[in-house]
């Protein structure tokens, strides 16, 4: 018989759903986001883990973001035939971090790296923008022949709208406002009339959406054709037109890009005019959003007026229709259409592959022999075009950890997320992908996925799409600008199989399941729509669930989780330990309790308040907490032991080595450098690099410690 509280525990048991053949109780790390400021730092960290016997022992390796760059590059180091072990990939001295030491600034160094990533950038907003002008002149062409049609019939263009069209427009109106109010009185009676009430108020809806489209076609449009109407706009004066829109867009997504990452740009662009003096009194924030908002207005209105100028351009005599408007170029229009929207696949325009093969030239390597020194090994890049299938490339490699890359779904309503959160976790490894709301793919059925999507379905994709830091759509860190990002393909997130959906199958039938990702998807991207419904779900950071990957890692109920921090922010309280917490008891039901000390240890500061020094007020107590992980009674099994959490952050204290304080005085930023600094000087490599090494010191003295004396568990349901 079912305890009388079994019922509260619903979604935590779901939500500690794992893949099939997961194993619980064991050691885990967790390994934060931040780009390669967390990669280097956590690269540190598990090397003094590894020297101490920490790693030896853990059962998963959680990575998001810079956190999945570290643990996606260690285990494609160790693919065979590689001559990387367990025991030395990526220490320090190695081929491998010697290679990522020198590929510090992989996403572009230098002049042609630079003029590579922009003109990528650029690409991707002519190729969105093309697309975009193909639906809005076919669509122009549409509505001026429905206008034609109308004329014919009585209702010209030229003049105001009829009032038969009006009457029209207020009749559907009135009708559904009728229904509406008929609908609620429906619910206030007995009998078969209440379940007419939903059918009636979906039916005004339809009208009501009716009604509102006449209305806009009627009243709307046709003042707008007419506006668009410029006397003397010839063919170069569109191209300069067309050129300073693609140019305002530009910019517009370059600062945008800036400002999701918040890196200030104020400077850069102050030294464009010679007013720079007043230029610098405008907070950057305030500029960058002022140019975002302009690269959105012209965008959208360089659209509007197009097809508002196509729509009036048809009401003339076809000898006066300009070239674009010819039935040859109407067509070129659709076949371009076709060509851009339906055949190719729009995740290969946006920055998405991009990102992804600058993170493989740094990231991705494996150690051979050297054959210019006998006895001695280099490391090498992966080939061009090698598919680092997750079931092969992903699976645990021999003593090592099993990596798992965590990253985040997006998801429309409030089916599966609250309010304001809009993701769910998304994880992928070399068992499964997906995650505990949407159930479970094989990793190896991914290779029957079509090939474009198939692409997106390897290792180096998982650490590219964990650290998708800007896209469309950002969970509970999104951003106005979302809608640019889009509009111009400057997105990293990418669409990925959907395991809850019903279709799935292996063989032909996954094939044609997880169809090709064309013009549909960009417009889902467009305004917004993630529904769950849909065979693919556009996955991005997953530091837009949860940036330290704690989460992922208690949902396996570990005796001991070690959770290395990177992802700064100037204060713990501003940083991401304190919404893990939260989520945790949310959604697992955990108690996090610290022991020995508190967070505001952590807080830079609070151990120099007096110090006049380059260091004033950036030294904290300590770098390393140690918690209680209480388990909620709601497993089958009962309530497991009680774990533990080792929190380790990248922060400064006075037993910091003398040589990364010395750098921390010479650069006020350290270690809490912009995630939008993703091109990394060797001196700061190493200053990152020894301070995770400290921090992994510290940790792995707390695991060696005597437990502090733990708490018992509570109560069980029912035990009265």
């Amino acid at each position: 018989m079912a305890q009388p509280d079994e019922g509260r525990y619903t979604t935590w048991r779901r939500n500690f759903d794992l893949a099939p053949g997961r194993e619980c109780g064991r050691t885990v790390i967790a390994l934060s986001g931040g780009g390669i400021r967390s990669a280097v730092f956590a690269l540190g960290a598990v090397d003094a883990l590894r020297t101490h016997g920490v790693l030896g022992r853990t059962r998963y390796l959680f990575g998001v973001s810079g956190g999945g760059y570290a643990a996606g590059a260690m285990r494609l180091a160790l693919q065979k035939p590689s001559k990387a072990t367990a025991e030395d990939v990526f220490a320090p001295g190695s081929p491998e971090l010697d290679h990522l030491r020198r590929h510090g600034k992989y996403l572009a160094d230098g002049a042609g790296g630079w003029a590579a990533a922009l003109g990528v950038v650029f690409r991707g907003l002519v190729v969105v923008q093309l697309t975009m002008l193909f639906v809005v002149v076919l669509a122009g062409y549409l509505v001026g022949g429905a206008y034609i049609l109308a004329g014919k019939l009585g209702a010209p263009f030229a003049g105001l709208p009829s009032g038969s069209m009006l009457l029209v427009t207020a009749v559907l109106l009135g009708v559904a406002a009728v229904l509406w109010l008929l609908s609620i009185a429906m619910e206030n009676w007995a009998g078969t009339y209440v379940t007419w009430a939903p059918k009636l108020a979906r039916i005004a809806r339809v009208l009501t959406w009716l009604g509102l489209a006449v209305l806009v076609v009627v009243a709307v449009l046709p003042p707008l054709a007419r506006a668009s109407d410029i006397d003397g706009l010839g063919l170069f004066d569109a191209a300069g037109a067309g050129a300073a829109v693609a140019g305002t867009g530009f910019v517009a997504t370059v600062s945008a890009i800036f400002l999701v990452v918040r890196a200030p740009i104020s400077k850069a662009v102050s030294g464009l005019w010679k007013a720079r003096d007043q230029i610098r009194v405008i907070p950057a924030f305030v500029l960058q959003r002022l140019l975002v908002l302009a690269g959105v207005v012209v965008l959208v209105g360089a659209h509007v007026f197009v097809f508002a100028r196509v729509v009036d351009t048809m009401q003339q005599p076809f000898a006066e229709w300009p070239w674009p408007l010819h039935p040859v170029a109407v067509a070129a229009c659709l076949i371009g259409l076709v060509l851009l929207g339906v055949l190719i696949d729009q995740t290969r325009w946006s920055l998405h592959p991009f990102y992804k093969r600058r993170l493989a030239s740094a990231f991705a390597v494996h150690r051979i022999d050297d054959p210019a020194r006998p006895g001695q090994f280099k490391a090498e890049s992966y080939a061009p075009g090698t598919i680092t299938h997750l079931h092969e490339y992903g699976r645990k490699a021999e003593g090592f950890p099993q990596v798992v890359h965590v990253a985040a779904a997006n998801v429309s309503g409030q089916a599966l997320a609250p309010p304001g959160r809009r993701v769910i976790t998304y994880s992928m490894s070399g068992d499964y992908v997906g995650g505990p709301q949407l159930t479970w793919i094989p990793a190896a059925d991914l290779e029957h996925l079509r090939w474009p999507l198939r692409l997106d379905s390897t290792v180096q994709a998982a650490m590219a799409v964990s650290g998708a830091a800007f896209a469309s759509a950002m969970g509970a860190s999104a951003t106005p600008f979302s809608l640019l990002l889009t509009l111009t393909n400057a997105r990293l997130g990418t669409w990925l199989p959907n395991p809850a959906h019903p279709g799935r199958q292996a063989g032909a039938t996954f094939r044609r399941t997880f169809r090709q990702r064309d013009l549909r998807y960009m417009l889902r991207e467009i305004f917004g729509r993630y529904p769950l419904s849909d065979p693919l779900l556009f996955t991005s950071d997953g530091g837009h669930f949860d940036n330290l990957g704690l989460i992922e890692a208690l949902r396996h109920r570990p005796a001991e989780v070690i959770c290395v921090d990177g992802s700064g922010g100037a204060t713990v309280s501003g940083g991401a330990l304190g919404p893990a917490i939260a989520l945790a008891r949310q959604e697992l039901g955990i108690e996090i309790d610290f022991v020995g000390g508190e967070p505001q240890d952590l807080e830079p500061g609070v151990a120099d308040k007096d110090d006049k020094g380059p260091l004033a007020g950036r030294l904290a107590t300590a770098s390393v907490m140690t918690a209680t992980v209480t388990y909620p009674d709601c497993f089958p099994d009962g309530r497991p032991p009680a774990g533990r959490l080792y929190y380790g952050r990248a922060v400064l204290s006075a037993a910091t080595p003398w040589d990364v304080l010395a750098y921390a005085g010479a650069h006020r930023s350290f270690p809490n450098d912009s995630t939008a600094d993703q091109w990394f000087q060797q001196q700061q490599f190493d200053a990152y690099h020894a301070l995770g090494e400290h921090v992994g010191e510290a940790l792995a003295a707390r695991t060696r410690r005597p437990a502090a004396a733990t708490p018992p568990p509570g109560p069980r349901a029912g035990d009265g």
